[in-house]
């Protein structure tokens, strides 16, 4: 049996990415890459009420939710996801998604191809080459990039999944031992030159919007200072431009045990932070991250992100026209309970404004508590319910005659079909 062995595992992998000519047993013309196997889909119909201090991000708005005050139901999203086997090595991933709400026509959401290590190897290796989310969330799942315990995600990954959709090569070796499994991914990417601007316009934010490939998302108005330092700025930022030509690197290291798992990650899209393209800026943004996951007594079981990170654009007038720390960490506990499963998220959040603080204070602080319940109605059907309460402090807000300190408090029920 073809396998990788001994430290190079990792490069003989992403070489077979990268020149791959289809002699590894491909996919025939009888065997079509259009087999119904290989699709699978999603339909979330959605029912809400909200109540908020102010509209939407969705609408141009500070509110931190998906939903500004009103009730009523709409389609959460559609999923369709394409997973062709190419030979008995590669695979593929394209994950196409439409949520109404955020205007845009359906998109894509990863699309990447993969190729992995025959089982039995002593070290496992993959790599994948595309566009995809990196391996921080603890939230989603692989296949449609949907939350596994809640509707809505975390602060720290409603932003990832907005603002951190790389587009390059990732690799990953692991290697199972008689303590647990270790793993090591780096990745090198491009076009994610803007992470960070919704952070410095909005703040941190809670909701399920995915952004996808050539997908733009709302910026808020800016206060007064920002919006004449920045007049070249669009209304709308775009996560996946390529400003400035410049690659940045992920990183990351886990080990998983019996019961427990734990992974450190780094990620740096190395941005010039002068770089200027189609009202688009370039973002110098920074973080690192921590995830555990265990089994506590009475089968609960406890999820936990903490991640801190930099931001900054601009150029230095002395101080960084704009430069901020950011920081979220959350706990959840989910256990199951009768015909289902009792999920319960409590979060901080909070940015540091670095630059010009004295005339235009962008600092924030926040936190959040989510409850969810999930149920399997029938094979293929799954209610979720949830109820989340978020309250925060701006002081920049007052710039614009808004008030600093808001709160939003939403309820969400969700039926998913599955196929």
């Amino acid at each position: 049996m073809l396998c990788y062995r001994g430290t190079y595992g990792w490069a003989a992998v992403v070489g077979l990415v990268l020149g791959w000519t289809g002699s590894a047993n491909p996919v025939t013309a009888q065997e079509s890459l259009f087999s119904a196997n290989d699709f699978a889909g999603l339909i979330d119909v959605r029912a809400f009420a909200s109540e908020t201090d102010q509209p939407s991000w969705i609408d141009g708005g500070y509110g931190r939710g998906r939903f500004a005050s009103a009730a009523g139901a709409t389609l959460g999203e559609a999923v369709l996801v394409w997973r062709p086997r190419l030979s008995d090595m590669f695979s593929a991933h394209v994950n196409l998604d439409y949520q109404p709400q955020t205007g845009d026509a359906p998109k894509v959401v990863e699309a990447y191809v993969t190729a992995r290590t025959p089982a039995g190897c002593e070290i496992q290796g993959s790599a994948r080459i595309g566009s995809f989310f990196p391996s921080i969330s603890l939230e989603h799942d692989d296949l449609f990039w949907t939350t596994t315990d809640t509707i809505t995600p975390s602060a720290i990954n409603s932003w990832t999944t907005e603002e951190v959709l790389l587009t390059g090569m990732e690799a990953t070796v692991r290697r199972r031992t008689p303590v647990g499994t270790f793993a090591m991914t780096g990745a090198i990417f491009g076009a994610n030159d803007t992470a960070g601007a919704l952070l410095a316009f909005r703040g941190w934010a809670l909701h399920d919007v995915k952004a996808g490939l050539f997908a733009t998302l709302p910026l808020p108005t800016p206060a007064p200072g920002r919006s004449l330092s920045l007049p070249l700025q669009s209304a709308v930022t775009r996560p996946t431009a390529e400003v400035d030509g410049r690659a940045g690197y992920f990183g990351k290291l886990e080990w998983r045990g019996t019961r427990t798992s734990v992974a450190l990650s780094h990620y740096d899209n190395a941005g010039n932070r002068t770089g200027l393209q189609d009202g688009q800026y370039a973002w110098e943004t920074r973080f690192t991250q921590l995830a555990v996951r265990f089994q506590a007594p009475g089968a609960i079981e406890v999820t936990g992100q903490a991640l801190a990170g930099r931001t900054r654009m601009g150029p230095s007038l002395p101080q960084v026209l704009y430069d901020a720390d950011f920081s979220s960490a959350y706990l959840m506990a989910g256990r199951a309970v009768g015909p289902g499963r009792l999920t319960v998220r409590t979060e901080t959040f909070r940015i540091r404004d670095n630059s010009f603080r004295d005339i235009d204070d962008q600092d924030e602080d926040g936190w959040a508590v989510t409850a969810a319940w999930i149920q399997d109605l029938r094979p293929g059907v799954q209610l979720r319910a949830e109820l989340q309460t978020i309250d925060s402090r701006r002081p920049g807000l007052a710039a614009l005659g808004l008030e600093p300190d808001q709160s939003d408090v939403t309820g969400q029920t969700a039926i998913r079909f599955g196929f």
